[in-house]
């Protein structure tokens, strides 16, 4: 027979939105010292800022530009046809067409438990009251693909 396993106190999961480091940007992130897999946008910018810092590629002149001297740098940022006509381009530039390039993820961590990280984007559970015959109450739960995977998680780590 199963032992059932009841918790003392309930804590929800914490579920975080990530970006997913993939093959356009996995030599970047790894030359940044970042192993592959998901991070949030606010580690992504600042690891970008560091490896600028780093390389001495903000514009001296101008401290809002940063230089594209750096080939690994170039290779992220430009797409095919800019390479050789650009040779600066703003902060906000260089940071938003690198996390365009990252996929979308998200984590599910249980407290205990190492996080669940699962790729895509990060649907909304919707969820409705309505009213039966009489006065009963019924929970709608319209989208239920995350609600599945968090529920199912506790069920594989169950203790003795």
């Amino acid at each position: 027979m199963m032992k059932r396993c009841f918790f003392q106190e309930f804590y929800p999961p914490v579920i975080q939105e990530l970006k997913v480091i993939s093959g356009d940007c996995s030599k970047f992130f790894k030359a940044c010292g970042v192993p592959k897999g998901g991070i949030t946008a606010t580690e992504a910018r600042a690891h970008i800022k560091n490896y600028i810092d780093s390389r001495h590629l903000q514009c001296e002149d101008n401290p809002k530009m940063v230089n594209l001297s750096d080939a690994l740098l170039t290779d992220v940022v430009l797409v095919k046809g800019e390479e050789g006509k650009i040779s600066s381009m703003p902060w906000e530039n260089v940071y938003s067409r690198i996390v365009s390039k990252m996929p979308n993820g998200y984590s599910i961590t249980f407290q205990g438990c190492q996080p669940s990280v699962h790729k895509g984007k990060l649907e909304l559970i919707e969820m409705s009251v309505g009213s039966r015959s009489g006065n009963k109450k019924v929970l709608a739960n319209l989208n239920d693909n995350l609600m599945l995977k968090i529920q199912s998680i506790p069920h594989n780590f169950r203790l003795p």
